[in-house]
């Protein structure tokens, strides 16, 4: 049993290096190939593109100056609470002064739980948000970049030209879709397991970056799905074989997410390199190849 779990965590590790190496190799190759030649061609589709990052951007940078916003009052807050509970303290002397306190204080706290629903509602926003929900949204609309720089990747590493059709973005967009949305309830039971774990051993620390590794493993397979696609696998059949590259998806998936912290050009750009990554990565280790039984 114990020798199992060694083999995976070293296999894991194996091939998290292998798309490191394959990371450090996709900058030359997308510059020596120019990949973006004839995707801007589609001035639709370029257009749309990067009006997608620039809206994952922006919101990106709202959610970071709120959050720090309400940091900042929260302080503001504390500072000022010491005077109050002085002054509290004095008119609790009177007895008529402490009755017009508690209906004060009831009428704050009707206030305070309606402020702490509104909290919790931004706190799951902003949890949706950096957790990887946002990140899922951003690869399903820029599905068309994605497919175009894995492709275009496949094509020149097999030394044929690969010519792509309207048809074939639209079926590449129905699949991310599907992907996308099965990844989607498959992370929210895990995240559910995660939070039971935690919440029976205690060690609430650990929950945020867990989750993030789960995000990230199912952002890199959606990368590795568009290559297994150009080999007519399933949905089913891709999955599999994923499954068995965790450290590769993982490695994959943690790639991306820096890359889309930088604003601006981070949303762009983190498709289409970790496309060319996945491609080069795929090809080199013949994923299709792999049994997904």
């Amino acid at each position: 049993m114990f020798k199992d779990i060694f083999s995976s965590i070293t296999s894991s590790y194996q091939q998290a290096v292998d798309v490191s190496l394959a990371a450090l190799k996709a900058p030359k190759f997308i510059n020596d190939h120019r990949l973006w030649k004839g995707f801007f061609d589609h001035k639709w589709v370029s257009l749309f593109s990067i009006a997608i990052a620039f809206l994952f951007s922006y919101l990106m940078i709202t959610n970071v100056m709120r959050s720090s916003e309400e940091l900042s009052s929260e302080d503001l807050v504390l500072e000022e609470s010491d005077v109050v509970e002085e002054e509290l303290y004095d008119l609790e002397k009177e007895d008529e002064e402490e009755n017009e306190e508690e209906e004060e204080e009831d009428d704050e706290a009707a206030e305070g739980d309606e402020q702490k629903v509104k909290e919790q509602v931004k706190k799951a926003g902003r949890s949706f948000f950096f957790s990887g929900g946002m990140k899922y949204l951003l690869l399903i609309f820029l599905e068309v970049l994605i497919f175009h720089f894995s492709v275009k990747t496949y094509s020149i590493l097999k030394g044929k030209e690969i010519k792509l059709h309207v048809n074939d973005f639209y079926k590449a967009e129905i699949r991310m879709l599907q992907v996308m949305f099965q990844s989607l309830i498959k992370t929210w039971l895990i995240k559910l397991l995660i939070t039971i774990f935690v919440g029976i051993v205690g060690f609430k620390f650990l929950k945020a970056p867990a989750l993030f590794f789960v995000y990230s493993y199912f952002i890199g397979h959606a990368f590795l799905d568009n290559y297994n696609e150009q080999h007519a696998l399933s949905i089913k059949d891709s999955s599999n074989i994923i499954k068995k590259r965790l450290g590769a998806s993982t490695a994959l998936g943690v790639i991306a997410s820096v890359i889309m912290l930088v604003p601006l050009i981070g949303p762009l750009t983190a498709p289409l390199f970790c496309a060319v990554i996945a491609t080069l990565y795929g090809y080199r280790h013949k994923l299709e190849a792999v049994s997904p039984d």
